[in-house]
């Protein structure tokens, strides 16, 4: 009969150490996870013309009109008021939010149908648009804004004001310095397929490990 040697807890730890620290560095070495995407539409005939802090837009979008749809999307391929909510294609502002971690610096690229302006943001820069900005579903137009991100957790905001006529809106990422793009979307996981798996394999080693220790004491 065959005998299972048993792995002290010592070694089921430092095995687990090892693992987890080899998933976190494929994380980093890839690139970015995107955990949720969320936009929210709102009827307005604001016209952007500069000048205003990121707070002031913010009030500006919420106290200018009513809800148009506030949804959770799965990608950001060509969305908005029309396509997205059945909603209106004529005055409207539209807020589209994008909780991400990024392993490093990440490229990222917004087509917008923002026919009065708009601004880009998160917690630490902000970057905003004047005039007409409408990308005509190429991402050689100028009108694509690109912005560049580093290392960490974050949201993402877009936020821009249309009076007509509802184009749609799409936003991508690069995380090679724009060798190659993928379009946002919730599943858009950029790491090594092994790099989960062993992450999983680390968590059940060290659960394993504390309770033989357990057992033991």
């Amino acid at each position: 009969m065959s005998k299972h040697r048993q792995l002290k807890p010592g070694t089921l730890t430092c095995a687990a150490v090892i693992i987890s620290t080899a998933m976190y560095s494929n994380l980093a070495h890839a690139g970015l996870m995107v955990n949720s995407i969320d936009m929210e539409v709102r009827n307005s005939s604001f016209n952007y013309q500069g000048g205003y802090s990121i707070t002031q837009l913010q009030n500006e979008f919420y106290q200018g009109g009513s809800e148009i749809c506030s949804i959770s999307l799965e990608n950001i391929d060509r969305v908005g008021s029309r396509q997205s909510c059945d909603g209106p294609g004529r005055n409207f502002a539209t807020l589209i939010s994008i909780d991400l971690v990024s392993g490093g610096d990440t490229k990222i690229q917004f087509g917008p149908d923002w026919g009065r302006g708009g601004v880009f943001f998160t917690d630490s820069h902000s970057e905003d648009f004047t005039g007409d900005r409408w990308w005509a579903y190429q991402w050689n137009n100028p009108a694509v804004i690109e912005v560049d991100i580093n290392e960490g957790a974050r949201t993402v905001n877009f936020l821009g004001w249309e009076g007509c006529c509802a184009g749609g809106n799409s936003a991508r990422f690069s995380t090679d310095g724009g060798e190659s793009w993928d379009l946002f979307s919730v599943d858009a996981t950029v790491s090594e397929p092994a790099a989960i798996s062993l992450f999983g394999l680390g968590i059940a080693l060290l659960a394993r490990g504390r309770n033989e220790k357990s057992k033991r004491a």
